[in-house]
C-alpha cells in the first residue's frame, strides 16, 4: 500500500480503542468523511466511551458515496423488481409478456412496450436509489440517537460559543 497507509490507519485504530483521555471528532460543515478515515474515526472503536462524534448538519459520512452503494445493493435486477412492485403498467406488461396464449405478434409487441417503459422508468428509479442511499450518509444518520448527540447546526453554534 502506498506510504503503509493501512498500517498508519490501524496504528491510529489500535491508540484510539485503549486512549484513556477524551476525543471529540467534528465533521464540518459541507464536510465528508469516507471509506477508510470513517472506519479509523468511528466512536465505537473506543470501548471507554471516551470518543464522541459530532456531525454538522449539512455535512456526509459512511463507507461508500451513495453511488458506491446503489452499485453494490441495487443492481439493475433489484430495481427492476421494484419496478415490478411499484409501477402497475410494468407490472400488467410483464405479466402480459409472460403469457403463453399470446400469439408471437402480441407478444413481440408486449415485449417492445414492457421495454420501452422500462427505458422510461430505469433513470427515474435509479435516481430515487440515489437519494435514497443519500439520505443514509447525512447527519441525521451518521450515528444511532442513542450514541451520538444530535447534529450541530453551525450557524447557531458558533454564535453561542462566543458568548
Amino acid at each position: 500500500m502506498f506510504d503503509e497507509v493501512l498500517k498508519r490507519g490501524s496504528l491510529i485504530v489500535d491508540g484510539l480503542s485503549a486512549y484513556k483521555q477524551p476525543v471529540f471528532v467534528y465533521i464540518v460543515p459541507n464536510g465528508e468523511l469516507r471509506g477508510g478515515a470513517w472506519v479509523v474515526l468511528d466512536p465505537s472503536i473506543n470501548s471507554n466511551g471516551m470518543m464522541e462524534m459530532y456531525v454538522d448538519e449539512t455535512a456526509r459520512a459512511g463507507v461508500l458515496e451513495p453511488e458506491g452503494i446503489v452499485e453494490i445493493k441495487l443492481r439493475k435486477d433489484k430495481i427492476l423488481a421494484l419496478m415490478d412492485r411499484l409501477d402497475p403498467t410494468y407490472h400488467s406488461l410483464k405479466a402480459k409478456s409472460t403469457d403463453a396464449s399470446l400469439s408471437p405478434a402480441d407478444a413481440a409487441s408486449v415485449k417492445t412496450d414492457l421495454a420501452a417503459r422500462e427505458k422510461v422508468l430505469l433513470p427515474l428509479y435509479q435516481q430515487i436509489a440515489l437519494q435514497f442511499a443519500d439520505q443514509h450518509d447525512r447527519a441525521g444518520r451518521v450515528r444511532p440517537p442513542s450514541s451520538s448527540p444530535p447534529p450541530v447546526c453551525s450557524s447557531s453554534s458558533s454564535s453561542s460559543s462566543l458568548r
